[in-house]
């Protein structure tokens, strides 16, 4: 399932259903062909993907006074409003229905503190655990759930490619993926033919090198661990349930007219919220169309003459366009003017935007390219290289030399042209531990009573561990919070609840409902922002040379919903 709320709605929508639901699916169909694309581990692995089953548009922000608990949704805030990244995705978990879908992804136009751009909980290759893909929620609230936002932490809008590898990046964490290590093999730079960083690498990738759109043989062995063990659960064959994004059958609710169908609210039609589209997509009374299809519809009929149906748009190099009173489609937008500025520095040429290396090569008569400088010092300038030249920066004495801050840089995230860097830090896997102690009667039993393993664990272990870990790094403890365990991995933090007076008090809320399992919290954040500091230096280490040490948690399949993992 995919879920755009209204700070998505009113930013890359526009604040018109049909082009919000038409971003989403783009968007998607770029992850979905990327993942279709990639042979995770075997023959048998191969052509799984994501589809859309549902897909759910908030047009206005959710008042408090419509909902109960807590008095929260995620839908609630504005982005001036304070939104923790963590408790969105919680929120979300709480405030949809997913258990239904395999996954279930937000898209959010918010900006979030330490230049966090997604969160999502990581999938593991046993059956039992929680998080990730084709994970049942429990009573209060689901963990198949991520987020992706298209605004970085100061407020600038990310790139369309930007935003599409922070979107997958977060599905592969609910597929099981962890960050790629620093190795020749899953992070080979780009300045010796090695193709640059994969999709999970820690810090944003922009999309400019030829390894930035695909999966690491890292990630591909964490993925194929999850898959073998989850895709029989809730993947399905293609054409055994319909998919709008690859196949040409029909699914109602996906917010795409198929065939056979008069409309489609997307989730809005589902819940009955349409007024011109029935939950079964057929058009309801004298309505000849949805908002959620057309963009020139109001009121369920055709939009009279000069209605705004689409705005200016500098990333397009379009002006606004206006109903015709006589088409349900919004026409063909006019291009602005020669050398109007676009996004990112670039200019507008023929109704094209030309980023900033393609327009300075056409003034040179030369084809140049975007880049990343290899050095950290260089890798906030823009960067250009043609077919044969290397990487180096472009007008380094021009006022517009610089990149936007928030944009990502070798190592964390621009800021008044520099590179500021994120910190680093161990990943804390206490089921790993258990798990790779296999040999006794005695193992076996921590294994069917896991609550009291925990505990016990907790007392004998975590105690003696963490106070030692504190006395070493006490000064990272000023900046901790007395909250779940945050685990900052540059570009993302993984958040889990360790300690044992935290364990203890939220044992009974981990509860699986069986009793014999319970949940540790751990979400995936990717981010561009420099954490000076972790909140938390306590932590477990697993050896992370070992792919079983460093990957347990819960998965999903390709084929199923596009209930992003990741997110989509």
């Amino acid at each position: 399932m995919a879920v755009a709320d209204a700070t998505f709605f009113h930013g890359p929508g526009g604040g018109f259903p049909h082009r919000t639901a038409n971003y989403v699916v783009q968007t998607m169909q770029r992850v979905n062909r990327i993942y279709r694309d990639t042979v995770w581990g075997s023959e048998s692995l191969t052509g799984m993907g994501l589809q859309i089953k549902e897909l759910r548009i908030h047009p206005e922000i959710t008042s408090s006074s419509k909902y109960h608990k807590n008095g929260k949704h995620y839908n609630m805030f504005d982005d001036h409003a304070s939104w923790p990244d963590h408790e969105l995705l919680k929120q979300f978990g709480e405030d949809e229905d997913v258990g239904k879908f395999c996954l279930a992804h937000l898209f959010t136009h918010r900006r979030f503190a330490g230049g966090v751009l997604g969160l999502a909980y990581i999938a593991s290759p046993r059956k039992v655990a929680v998080g990730g893909i084709c994970s049942h929620p429990d009573m209060e609230k689901a963990y198949n759930t991520g987020f992706s936002s298209t605004k970085n932490t100061k407020g600038n809008n990310l790139l369309t490619q930007e935003a599409m590898l922070v979107t997958a990046h977060e599905f592969g964490h609910n597929w099981g993926a962890e960050h790629d290590a620093e190795t020749r093999e899953c992070a080979p730079d780009a300045y010796s033919g090695g193709g640059g960083k994969f999709i999970m690498y820690p810090y944003a990738v922009s999309g400019y090198d030829e390894n930035n759109n695909k999966f690491s043989p890292c990630s591909q062995r964490y993925i194929s661990a999850v898959l073998t063990t989850r895709s029989d659960s809730c993947f399905q064959e293609e054409g055994s349930r319909t998919d709008s994004l690859t196949a040409n059958v029909p699914l109602c609710g996906n917010g795409i007219i198929d065939k056979n169908e008069d409309c489609d609210g997307g989730g809005m039609g589902l819940s009955g919220l349409d007024q011109c589209c029935s939950r079964d997509c057929k058009l309801v009374g004298n309505a000849v169309c949805s908002s959620t299809n057309f963009e020139c519809c109001k009121d369920c009929q055709m939009a009279p003459q000069n209605i705004l149906c689409r705005g200016s748009s500098k990333e397009l190099c379009q002006e606004a366009a206006f109903c015709t009173g006589f088409s349900l489609d919004c026409p063909q937008s006019k291009p602005l003017k020669n050398n109007t500025p676009c996004i990112d520095e670039g200019k507008c040429v023929n109704g094209v935007c030309l980023d900033y290396c393609a327009y300075e090569g056409q003034l040179i008569k030369k084809v140049l390219k975007p880049c990343r400088c290899e050095d950290v010092a260089s890798s906030c300038l823009r960067c250009c290289r043609s077919s044969h030249e290397t990487c180096r920066p472009q007008n380094k004495s021009s006022s517009d030399s610089f990149l936007q801050d928030g944009r990502p840089c070798n190592y964390g995230y621009c800021e008044a042209g520099k590179c500021h860097k994120t910190s680093a830090n161990m990943i804390q896997r206490l089921f790993d531990f258990i798990e790779r102690l296999d040999s006794s009667t005695f193992v076996a039993f921590m294994k069917s009573n896991i609550v009291g393993t925990i505990i016990i664990f907790s007392l004998v272990v975590w105690i003696p561990l963490s106070w030692t870990i504190s006395c070493i790094d006490k000064r990272r403890e000023k900046k901790s919070r007395e909250k779940n365990l945050l685990f900052v991995s540059n570009d993302a933090l993984l958040l889990q609840s360790l300690q044992s007076n935290i364990l203890a008090n939220r044992l009974k809320d981990y509860n699986v409902k069986d009793s014999k399992l319970s949940r540790s919290e751990q979400f995936h954040y990717q981010t561009s922002a420099n954490l000076e500091k972790p909140q938390y230096q306590n932590y477990f280490a697993a050896d992370e040379s070992d792919p079983k040490a460093v990957n347990k948690y819960t998965f999903y399949k390709s084929s199923a919903p596009m209930e992003m993992e990741t997110v989509i």
